[in-house]
């Protein structure tokens, strides 16, 4: 019986997750990016919806967490703040690489299909990241996203800013919405809580609730667009040698007897 109600918990939570959404609205103002969220860019943006747990769907009794996000002219910012009944119990990061170990927020987004992005920083500013090889190929390897934490007395907080290039998308010329999802491990509770319910794996983008950026403003859309578009990044140094090499080698092979 036990089982059963397990299960019906767990669907009916499914259930709702699937109406989770969250509209970032655009700012002209660039957050800080210092783990905090004391200016007024993050003070006009709403705070979302509280995160469930995984496989139970209910709330966290004491590891609670929310987030905020805005988008500038060349990114996308997420303040996430995770309340911590035991700040000096945060696990010690000796192998930072290890992420699902330590205390981290985990954000995931897949604004083009088939380019899930996998973001992690945890409580004391380590980070990593899941960067698919077509994301890499499309953005010339320009995957330069960006985050900070910092510790409070009674919880710690984290700001990302993920590039419109790394979205591949822009609201330049139109509203545009995608999956995301949000998600925490907090070690002193042993909890695992994400914004969007999943049931499994916080990887499952069944379980993704949706991002919606509405238009920019006209006098940023040109901007916007040169964000999102590869082809328009300046060449750089190391991509102009590797352009060169490649050329070199071709006309050896084509030319050679």
């Amino acid at each position: 019986m036990k089982t059963v109600a397990l299960c019906a918990a767990a669907l009916m939570a499914l259930s709702a997750s699937a109406a989770v959404k969250y509209t970032a609205k655009y700012s002209k103002a660039v957050p800080a990016l210092d783990g905090v969220a004391e200016s007024g860019v993050w003070k006009g943006a709403a705070w979302s919806e509280g995160f469930v747990l995984r496989v139970t769907g209910k709330t966290p009794e004491k590891a609670t967490t929310r987030f905020k996000s805005v988008y500038t002219d060349e990114a996308l910012y997420f303040y996430v703040e995770c309340v911590e009944p035991n700040v000096a119990g945060i696990a010690d990061e000796h192998q930072a690489h290890e992420f699902w170990l330590c205390d981290v927020v985990e954000l995931y987004t897949t604004a083009l299909k088939n380019e899930q992005v996998h973001l992690v920083c945890s409580a004391r500013g380590n980070l990593n990241d899941e960067i698919p090889g077509k994301t890499c190929v499309r953005t010339r390897n320009h995957v330069d996203w960006s985050a900070k934490s910092k510790i409070a007395a009674d919880r710690w907080s984290c700001e990302f800013r993920v590039p419109f290039l790394l979205l591949g998308v822009s609201p330049a010329d139109g509203d545009i919405a995608f999956p995301i999802n949000v998600c925490r491990n907090a070690t002193t509770t042993k909890e695992l809580s994400s914004w969007s319910f999943q049931s499994g794996s916080f990887k499952s983008e069944a379980g993704f609730g949706t991002l919606t950026l509405p238009k920019a403003p006209a006098e940023a859309a040109e901007k916007l667009r040169r964000a999102a578009d590869a082809s328009k990044l300046p060449e750089t140094a190391a991509d102009k040698e590797k352009r060169e090499h490649k050329a070199r080698i071709m006309k050896r092979l084509f030319t050679e007897d």
